[in-house]
C-alpha cells in the first residue's frame, strides 16, 4: 500500500516533462524499453530472451563490456572494423545464422551507411546498435538501440534498450541506491572543483564493481531523462567539436568531420604517448579518458585496432563548456604534446 506522509523525495516529479526531452528522442511511440541498473544488463536481459546463436562483437569495443557479455554465456565473436573505427561491412557475410551482433556509435558518430547495408542483406542477424557514447545519433534502426545515459547526461546510473520487442522490464530495487548515486551527487555539490579526490574514487568503485543482471535503473535518472531538453545540448557539442578541429584536424580519426552532423562524446586525438599526454593535462585540471586501452580482441587477428588504441586520447568537448574552455583545452593539449614529446 501506498505511504502517505514522511519526509520528502527529490523533487524531480514536479518538474515539466522537456518539450523534447532525451528520453523522447531516444524511445519513439510504440517501442518498448528494457531498463536496468547498467546498459551491459539490460543488454543481457534481452539477449537471455532472444537467444542468439552467437554475439559478434567489434575489435575496437569496451573491454569492461565485452567481458560481461562473455559471461552472459553466449558464444563470443569478434569483427574487424579498421583504423578509421567505422568498418566491419565485409565481415558481416561470414556470420553464423542467427547470431546477434554489436555494432557501435563510437563518439557519438553514427553506424557507417556501408554496414548498414550489409546488415540489411542479411536479415537474420538481430542487430544492437550501441549507443553509449551517443546523445544524438539519428532515428533508431536496429533491433535493439542500446543507452547508458550517465556517459552522455548527468544521471547517476542506468541503462536502457529500446526496441520494437525489448520487453516492458525495469528490474529489482536493491539497497545500494546511495552508493551508486554517491558520486554524481558529490560532482554536482563540489561547485568549486575542490574535491576531485573524494568523487573520483568513488567513480572508479562504481565503474568496476561486477555487474548486477537484474538491478533495476534508478528512477531519478529516467526522471532527469525526461526533463532535460536535447537540442541545446546537441548543438553545445557540435559547437565545441568545431574549435577542436580546428586545432587539430590532422590528428583527429576523421579528419573530414569538421562540422559534424552528430553530437560527439568526445574529440578521438592521435599522439604518440596518450597516457603522458594525459597525465601532463590531468595535473593541469584537465581530464580526458581513453576510448579504449586494454582491448578484448585478440591483437595476433586485430592489429590495426590495437595500434589504434595505443594512440588514441579522448578530449572532452561535451555540453558543460563552452569555447573560451575549448581554446584553453587546446592550448593545454599542444602544451602536453610538445611536453611528452608527440608527433
Amino acid at each position: 500500500m501506498r505511504t502517505i506522509g514522511g519526509f520528502l523525495p527529490l523533487h524531480l516529479d514536479a518538474i515539466a516533462t522537456a518539450r523534447a526531452s532525451v528520453l523522447s528522442a531516444w524511445r519513439p511511440a510504440g517501442h518498448s524499453m528494457c531498463t536496468r541498473a547498467t546498459a551491459r544488463a539490460a543488454l543481457l536481459s534481452v539477449l537471455a530472451r532472444v537467444k542468439p546463436t552467437a554475439l559478434a562483437l567489434p575489435a575496437y569495443t569496451c573491454p569492461h563490456f565485452a567481458h560481461d557479455m562473455a559471461a552472459g554465456g553466449v558464444p563470443l565473436v569478434h569483427y574487424s572494423v579498421g583504423r578509421r573505427l567505422d568498418g566491419g561491412a565485409a565481415s558481416v557475410a561470414g556470420l553464423p545464422a542467427h547470431a546477434a551482433i554489436v555494432v557501435n556509435c563510437l563518439f557519438g558518430r553514427p553506424v557507417a551507411d556501408e554496414l548498414r547495408a550489409a546488415l540489411a542483406a542479411k536479415p537474420d542477424l538481430y542487430v544492437i546498435e550501441d549507443r553509449a557514447q551517443a546523445l544524438d545519433a539519428g532515428p533508431p534502426w536496429a533491433d535493439i538501440t542500446l543507452y547508458s545515459p550517465r556517459k552522455v547526461v548527468g544521471v547517476a546510473a542506468g541503462g536502457l534498450a529500446i526496441g520494437q520487442d525489448s520487453g516492458e522490464e525495469g528490474g529489482d530495487l536493491r539497497d545500494d541506491i546511495v552508493d551508486r548515486m554517491a558520486p554524481s551527487l558529490w560532482r554536482l555539490e563540489d561547485r568549486d572543483h575542490v574535491a576531485a579526490s573524494h568523487w573520483y574514487p568513488l567513480f572508479k568503485s562504481q565503474e568496476e564493481r561486477p555487474i548486477d543482471p537484474g538491478a533495476a535503473m534508478l528512477r531519478s535518472s529516467l526522471l532527469i531523462l525526461d526533463r532535460v531538453e536535447i537540442v541545446p545540448m546537441v548543438e553545445r557539442r557540435k559547437a565545441n567539436w568545431r574549435v577542436l578541429h580546428r586545432h587539430f584536424g590532422e590528428r583527429t580519426l576523421w579528419p573530414e568531420e569538421s562540422n559534424p552532423a552528430f553530437a560527439p562524446l568526445g574529440y578521438p586525438l592521435f599522439c604518440d604517448d596518450p597516457r603522458a599526454v594525459q597525465g601532463i593535462l590531468a595535473a593541469d585540471g584537465i581530464f580526458c579518458a581513453r576510448h579504449y586501452e586494454g582491448l578484448v580482441a585478440p591483437a595476433s587477428e586485430f592489429d590495426v585496432e590495437h595500434e589504434v588504441s595505443a594512440r588514441l586520447l579522448t578530449l572532452p568537448c561535451d555540453h558543460r563548456y563552452g569555447e573560451n574552455d575549448m581554446i584553453r583545452l587546446a592550448n593545454a593539449v599542444r602544451s602536453a604534446l610538445v611536453r611528452s614529446g608527440s608527433r
